[in-house]
């Protein structure tokens, strides 16, 4: 994680942060929607590391002028900087990966709404299914540190990690905070499982411009005929940036880490729903 002095803090007026016990920035979500306050989160997961494409388009790495002004310190700056960095690169890529059948079958949508839930970017069939939705968040909300506590190697050692969520339910509020997740992690995965079970999306990626995380709900679906937290936990990766300036003012760089892993989910995704067609 980033550490920051607080001479450094108290030069970025623009980004409320705090510091917890390690000395550690973080940026705390406050609030959420009702209904994602009673959606039971996620309380065990599967690392599964990003799929190897084999050659991958050069259009990926082409790096487009860094705006010389550029700054991220809340998510509308990533989002604007996103589009140009990540997006842009990621959609050239699959098109040029997609069998040549399957061109034009995708459409990538920007504050769209499905079933009351509203994407920041969604990739989805022209028939209206939802294959990879990314949410941007602000800087210093995404560690993946934190999600390290619930990952399962086995069946037994998710067993014993949703026992221990469960002991932890807090009396009169049913299972809605039952995990062993915490601070912002818990919100997070509470949106992501909303997402996925209003919507039916397959993947949902989390980014905050230092950390980028994925969750792949459909392979829960295919391995047991639905979400089982044991036996087919989420799948679950995530990769993170280092930058040479570890201040929040650096310009972004989205380089080949992010949209790589970006990539290769979508397209693992997109061939789930038509490499039959």
């Amino acid at each position: 994680m980033l550490e920051l002095d607080l001479a450094t803090l108290i030069a970025m007026p623009l980004l409320v942060v705090v510091v917890d016990t390690l000395g550690m920035a973080y940026y705390p979500i406050r609030t959420s929607a009702g209904s994602t306050r009673s959606q039971d989160p996620i309380r065990t997961l599967r690392h599964s590391p990003p799929s190897d494409l084999g050659p991958i388009p050069r259009i990926l790495y082409c790096e487009p002028d860094i705006d010389p002004y550029a700054v991220i310190q809340t998510e509308a700056d990533l989002v604007r900087l996103a589009g140009t960095h990540l997006i842009y690169a990621v959609n050239h890529a699959l098109d040029a990966l997609l069998p040549r059948h399957l061109a034009g079958t995708i459409k990538c949508l920007s504050e769209h709404t499905v079933n009351s839930c509203r994407f920041d970017v969604v990739w989805m069939t022209m028939a209206g299914k939802c294959c990879l939705a990314l949410e941007y968040k602000h800087p210093f909300t995404a560690f993946p540190d934190e999600w390290s506590m619930i990952l399962a190697e086995s069946e037994e050692i998710a067993s014993v990690i949703v026992q221990q969520s469960y002991e932890l339910e807090t009396p009169n509020e049913g299972s809605h905070n039952a995990t062993l997740l915490g601070r912002n992690t818990t919100i997070l995965s509470k949106q992501a499982r909303k997402y996925a079970q209003s919507t039916g999306v397959d993947c949902v990626v989390l980014f905050d411009g230092r950390n980028m995380i994925g969750l792949t709900f459909a392979v829960s679906n295919e391995e047991v005929g639905g979400w089982h937290e044991v036996r087919a936990p989420i799948a679950y990766w995530a990769v993170s940036k280092e930058f040479e300036n570890e201040s929040i003012n650096s310009p972004l760089e989205i380089g080949r880490t992010f949209r790589e892993a970006l990539l290769s989910t979508l397209y693992s995704s997109v061939m789930r729903e038509l490499g039959s067609v």
